[in-house]
């Protein structure tokens, strides 16, 4: 049982009138500067910085309750891309605005939240967690934090700064259960040791996995049917934007290596169902399949991937997913990963939050594709449009930092 915090929410409307209250000054000292009223273009930017603002605040707010910190290399791209998007509305929408007021209103946005996001140490109003000992909690001992493993049930009550970890799947003595119900009557947080382990490391860990756990892998067709509008609009517009590279990457493969430009695999898609995966060509024609010098180059920056966005528009793959595998190595990691099955309930991604966590992994490692079998199961489980933008902002960083994930 997850509480609440009122904290965040303060936090979340306090950065968000911050922002607006400088940005207010700062075109009062403009108005009363120069003593002419405030033009319509100045006005506009106005308005739509301030909405940016509040999107920016409240995307920060929600990336800060999934796994993984919330570092500066997330503020640049949501704040950049946010911005971005409102200077491509005000020209679609022919409204006049302020240049110099719009790029101040961005770096006094970027700057509140690099610094405040740097400076601030994370905090939580649970200062110690008592754990039951029965089950798997006293696993997760291993992790940072301040834990203490209970011998008896405490005859004291428990203070509000105090946190109960129980696995509820154990099979408690009357005491203990009865101490477990007189703390959630008693508005005490009590967490099951499954869901935090699962929030504290962003995996479902295979070892301590239960078919009644997986059984609860479900998305809602409502979150399914958005997801796949939204794949279809993002893949579309992408597909418009990249034409002028994908005709460039094109030419450079042709022209430096004999064989096709595109490469042509077949792959594992949802529910198992083969499907033919399009990438440009990054290795020689010839029997020693050599990565080319033009491949190195659009496999460091995932550029040999954009002609996946073709797939995503037909259907047999998202933006977001799990990596799609080759028929052959799926057949094998079936045999070997329990639950390995489970990943293709959903359709296989450009990327993903097992690609963007743990990144590259050899074929042969069997137990890699394990761990990145769990970071799968839990995209799966806790599928939201707050995790797909964490996903996208991480694949951006892996980009611009040339990280080969795959």
């Amino acid at each position: 049982m997850f509480t609440r915090n009122p904290l965040s929410q303060l936090l979340l409307w306090s950065d968000f009138l911050a922002i607006v209250l400088i940005l207010c000054l700062l075109a009062l000292v403009r108005w009363l500067g120069m003593n002419v009223p405030l033009a319509d273009s100045e006005v506009n930017t106005l308005v739509g910085a301030n909405c940016a603002v509040f999107i920016i605040a409240v995307f920060l707010q929600q990336m800060k309750k999934l796994p993984g910190k919330l570092v500066l290399s997330h503020v640049i791209p949501v704040t950049a891309s946010v911005f971005g998007l409102l200077i491509l509305g005000l020209i679609l929408s022919r409204l006049e605005y302020s240049r110099v007021l719009l790029v101040a209103s961005f770096i006094i946005t970027l700057l509140w939240y690099a610094i405040r996001y740097s400076l601030r140490k994370p905090k939580t109003r649970v200062e110690q967690f008592l754990v039951v000992p029965y089950g798997t909690s006293q696993t997760l001992l291993q992790f940072p934090g301040h834990w203490r493993v209970l011998s008896r049930p405490p005859e004291e009550p428990i203070a509000t700064q105090e946190a109960i970890v129980v696995d509820t799947y154990a099979n408690l003595p009357n005491e203990w259960a009865d101490f477990i119900a007189n703390c959630v009557m008693n508005n005490r947080t009590v967490y099951d040791a499954t869901h935090l382990r699962e929030g504290l490391t962003g995996q479902i860990a295979l070892q301590d996995a239960r078919a009644d756990h997986l059984d609860k892998l479900f998305i809602h067709p409502l979150r399914l049917w958005t997801k796949r509008l939204l794949d279809i609009v993002a893949a579309l517009a992408l597909l418009i934007i990249t034409i002028p590279v994908s005709i460039m990457i094109a030419i450079a493969v042709k022209l430096t290596s004999k064989g096709p430009v595109l490469y042509i695999g077949l792959r594992v898609g949802q529910r198992e169902k083969p499907f033919k995966m399009v990438k440009f060509r990054s290795m020689s024609a010839t029997p020693t399949k050599q990565v080319t010098f033009v491949g190195r180059f659009i496999r460091a920056f995932r550029l040999d991937e954009l002609p996946q966005l073709w797939n995503v528009l037909k259907g047999d793959m998202s933006l977001i997913g799990p990596r799609p595998e080759d028929q052959s190595l799926h057949d094998t990691y079936k045999k070997q990963i329990p639950y390995y099955r489970y990943k293709y309930m959903i359709k296989p991604g450009i990327t993903g939050w097992a690609q963007v966590m743990h990144g590259h992994t050899h074929a042969v490692d069997i137990d890699a594709i394990r761990v990145k079998l769990e970071y799968d199961l839990y995209y799966i489980k806790y599928c939201s449009y707050w995790l797909d933008i964490n996903i996208a902002l991480r694949t951006i960083g892996t980009i611009l930092l040339r990280y080969k994930a795959n």
